[in-house]
């Protein structure tokens, strides 16, 4: 019977949700209502699949061999359907109940951002309601929802930070493609510290740096799509991402050297990774080299707290490898990297870098470019057209990838 209450909730859940993705659609910007279209046509197919589990349930006996029990099987279905309601329910759906028409303001922005990147067959929704800092729901990989900070719309120091969301936009609409690319990259990074550590000719050393090399290597899987994306961020978006990155991650809450979290990378590796890039596209100078400093002095605070092998797991090498072979990645499926000539909007958030240390003219161009996003893109001036039907997957729920 408790199963069976279960699956009714799920079910009751489930038509709240449609409902209200229904309702919804008739004032959404054009983007977000072809992503609620898709999401309430997704729903549709979760009946059909409570009956199945229902129906499993009702037939279900105790196996006589445990080997042979379906158990384990019919409850990780109910799981399944459990969690992804609740995600609908307490992540996403509040995106849509708290919007705001500076949401739809702000998808315009960011669809202006993703047409200069190359990226014209994905329609970004954004909503300006977050639980956390920058963060991708995916689900409808050329409809991915972007949960953004409400200071957005009176500040655009961070609106950089967007192109990290579209480095896991990428992972989505390039699946499986982009993330096999990803682990050949590290793989390539692994079989030359084996071959570095198999050089060793202290015993004591070899062993401990395969200890060390053998754990990372599973943890430099997991982190790959955040540092991918922070590469990601700095090609197409410049100067802008890193200055909002940096500026952002600046004091951290615990050491910046760890490297055992479960998806982030060190925090001193992204710090370091986007002012590499920079430099190696030739678009370094003053404002970064303040940026590189400002971050070496954090370094020093927490230097003894640096484990042993970290230097050599996260050496400026492997940032390069990856940076390089993301940039080729990018270009050979037809984005358009930031350049010093890229105008645009690009180019405007980028200025803000120049302005590092000058409060007043920082705010000075805070105040213009917002003034003249508000001019250009609120729904009165500047309304999408209406995007062509997406062949994206009907998969009615996903997790935020990150935040930022």
């Amino acid at each position: 019977m408790l199963f069976d209450t279960k699956l009714a909730e799920i079910e009751r859940h489930i038509a709240y949700i449609r409902a209200t993705c229904d309702s919804r659609r008739a004032t959404a910007h054009p983007n977000l209502a072809e992503r609620l279209r898709l999401l309430s046509e997704a729903l549709s197919e979760v009946a059909p699949a409570v009956d199945e589990v229902r129906r499993d349930l009702a037939l279900y006996r105790v196996a006589t061999t445990p080997a042979l029990d379906t158990w384990r099987q019919v409850f990780a279905r109910l799981s399944t359907l459990a969690s992804r309601t609740l995600f609908l329910r307490t992540r996403e759906l509040p995106a849509y109940l708290a919007a705001t028409p500076d949401d739809h303001y702000m998808s315009n922005v960011c669809e202006t951002l993703h047409r200069e990147v190359g990226l014209d067959d994905v329609y970004p929704v954004v909503s300006l309601h977050q639980n956390a800092w920058f963060a991708t729901v995916g689900g409808f990989a050329h409809y991915q929802l972007y949960l953004a900070p409400a200071s957005l719309v009176a500040d655009p120091d961070e609106l950089g930070l967007i192109f990290h969301e579209m480095g896991h936009t990428l992972f989505r609409l390039w699946n499986p493609d982009f993330e096999k690319t990803c682990d050949t990259w590290v793989a390539r990074a692994m079989l030359r510290k084996i071959a570095e550590a198999q050089g060793e000719t202290d015993p004591n050393v070899r062993q401990d740096r395969t200890r060390s090399l053998r754990a990372w290597r599973v943890q430099a899987r997991r982190e790959m799509e955040e540092l991918v994306c922070d590469a990601v961020g700095t090609l197409l978006g410049g100067p802008a991402f890193v200055v909002a990155l940096v500026l952002g991650l600046l004091t951290p809450a615990g050491n910046p050297f760890d490297y055992e979290s479960r998806l982030y990378p060190p925090l001193d590796c992204r710090m370091r990774l986007g002012c590499l890039i920079l430099r190696r596209r030739g678009l370094g100078g003053p404002a970064i080299a303040r940026l590189e400093d400002g971050w070496d002095r954090v370094r020093a605070l927490y230097q003894a707290d640096q484990p042993r092998w970290y230097q050599w797991l996260y050496d400026d090498q492997y940032l390069s490898d990856i940076a390089d072979a993301t940039g080729v990645y990018l270009t050979a499926r037809g984005l358009r990297l930031y350049a010093a000539d890229s105008g645009g909007l690009r180019g405007e958030l980028a200025a803000q870098a120049a302005l590092l240390g000058d409060d007043r003219a920082r705010d000075l161009w805070a105040a213009a470019l917002m003034a003249r996003l508000r001019r250009d893109y609120t729904p009165s001036s500047s309304l999408s057209s209406s995007p062509s039907q997406s062949s994206a997957s009907s998969s009615p729920s996903s997790t935020p990838t990150s935040r930022a």
